[in-house]
């Protein structure tokens, strides 16, 4: 049984540019636990107050099946080959360094296997943990104020 039922309504002019939010919870009749967690009628779930979005949200918003499938492909199709084309390149250029090893590329260097194998680990173990704290400081200062100084750091290791 669906915790939420969304009742389809035909938009008029009164209402604006959004329809009316018909959301309500089905609870089995006499569980009064489920009734006090969830609540009855026309309650409806906002974000908590740090939530990203939160200025958007519209808790009279409403959307009929047919828009929701609409919205999910055409966002799929945009995500999914952005995606796949992030993939191929991220594959290619792992892939890159094992193609090199293919080509005499210890001997040139001088180094043994294992050298290679330690500062292959320590990369992806460099990757691994700068992930979460560029992700957190994406989230607390924005993108467009974090990238500048990832690629002014990233100059200076490369430097």
């Amino acid at each position: 049984m669906p915790l939420v039922k969304f009742v389809e309504t035909t938009p008029s002019a009164e209402d604006g540019p959004y329809r009316e939010r018909h959301d309500s919870f089905v609870v089995p009749e006499g569980d009064s636990e489920t009734e006090k967690i969830l609540g009855t009628g026309t309650d409806s779930l906002e974000p908590h107050a740090s939530f990203v979005g939160n200025h958007r949200w519209d808790p009279h918003a409403t959307w009929t099946d047919k828009e929701e499938r609409a919205v999910l492909w055409k966002t799929d199709m945009h995500l999914l080959v952005f995606f796949c084309v992030i993939s191929v390149g991220l594959a290619v250029d792992r892939h890159n360094l094992s193609n090199a090893l293919t080509d005499n590329f210890l001997e040139d260097l001088g180094l043994n296997t294992d050298d290679f194998n330690y500062g292959h680990m320590l990369s992806i173990l460099a990757i691994l943990l700068s992930e979460f704290p560029t992700q957190m400081l994406i989230l607390k200062y924005r993108f467009r104020n974090v990238f500048p100084w990832l690629i002014m750091a990233w100059g200076i290791v490369c430097e």
